[in-house]
């Protein structure tokens, strides 16, 4: 496979990826709105617990942009919010035991949290 070619498949290859993403988070977003607004169920739930995990850090365009799309979504909810962001932080961090330390760091700070 010459280089060009590789390239070209390189290419589609990350638009592609980048295209599923955002049509991952049009669907996560579509799908919190419809049912944090859906008035027969907002009459039957109390403050809801909701955690936000992000992979990357704040001020990254990609994470900057799924916050404003679930900012702009669940402001709209008739139910009461209590949003925890968490920043992974995982395009800057990259040790050996990150992934071991992020996952004993969840284990022990979200337990307290009661997430709906």
């Amino acid at each position: 496979m010459s280089d060009r070619s590789m390239h070209v498949h390189l290419t589609l290859l990350l638009t592609s990826r980048s295209w599923m993403k955002s049509i991952g988070a049009s669907v996560t977003l579509l799908l919190a709105a419809l049912c944090l607004t859906h008035p027969g169920q907002a009459e039957n739930l109390t403050n809801a617990d909701i955690l936000i995990p992000h992979s990357y850090h704040y001020g990254y365009k990609w994470t900057d942009d799924i916050a404003k799309g679930l900012d702009q979504t669940l402001s709209r909810s008739r139910v009461p919010l209590s949003l925890h962001v968490e920043y992974m932080d995982t395009k800057r961090v990259v040790t050996p035991n990150y992934n071991k330390d992020l996952a004993a760091f969840y284990q022990k700070n979200i337990r307290a949290l009661r997430l709906s």
